[in-house]
């Protein structure tokens, strides 16, 4: 099985572009780093750019999809794959942007919520000497080597899932990349991962 990290592609027009609304973070005392944003937190967005509307609203790592892709999500039967209303609270676009595109004109989008998920495979947290908070639970290391082992014994046996204790990895199956591409303005990347025993 070939498993892939999916990621925002870079293209040349300017389709919409967002991050979730800044949230009062909390610093950890034992870290010092800002805890993370409250899942319930990510389905507020602010729009940062775009004048065209593609099928996924990319937001650091987390993405957001149209009604219409949504419901071919659900219509191909993908399993652990949760969706909810995004609310737009801020539209920062440059003038040019919000002149050809209303923010009154932006369809709805639903942020992609995966509920199952893969662990990092024991060689790479090794290889790396991860480690994490032990009051936050944060990653704690630095400079990691951006394409991770996962731990193929706990696949989640899900065509959609994102990597434990890792930040906003969203991964997918070869099913899922295929899904992906072969629905129109979607605008992926994809990077392989390996799997290991």
């Amino acid at each position: 099985m070939i498993v892939y990290k999916i990621g925002e592609s870079f293209i040349r027009r300017r389709y919409l572009r967002g991050g979730y609304a800044p949230v009062e973070h909390k610093k950890c005392a034992s870290c010092g780093a800002n805890h993370p944003v409250p899942d319930t937190h990510r389905k507020y967005v602010e729009i940062h750019q775009g004048s065209f509307v593609s099928n996924i609203l990319w937001d650091w790592g987390h993405f957001h999809v149209t009604e219409d892709l949504k419901k071919a999500f659900q219509k191909e039967g993908f399993e652990t794959v949760e969706f909810e209303p995004t609310e737009i609270v801020k539209d920062d676009r440059p003038s040019g942007d919000r002149k050809k595109l209303p923010l009154e004109q932006i369809s709805q989008f639903y942020r992609v919520k995966l509920r199952s998920s893969i662990p990092l495979h024991q060689d790479f947290i090794q290889l790396y000497d991860l480690k994490y908070c032990p009051e936050c639970d944060r990653n704690i290391t630095k400079n990691l080597e951006p394409s991770v082992i996962l731990d193929r014994k706990c696949h989640p046996g899900t065509d959609f899932f994102r990597v434990e204790r890792y930040g906003a990895l969203n991964c997918c199956t070869e099913r899922g990349k295929t899904f992906l591409e072969n629905h129109p303005k979607t605008y992926c990347s994809f990077r392989q991962y390996e799997l290991r025993d």
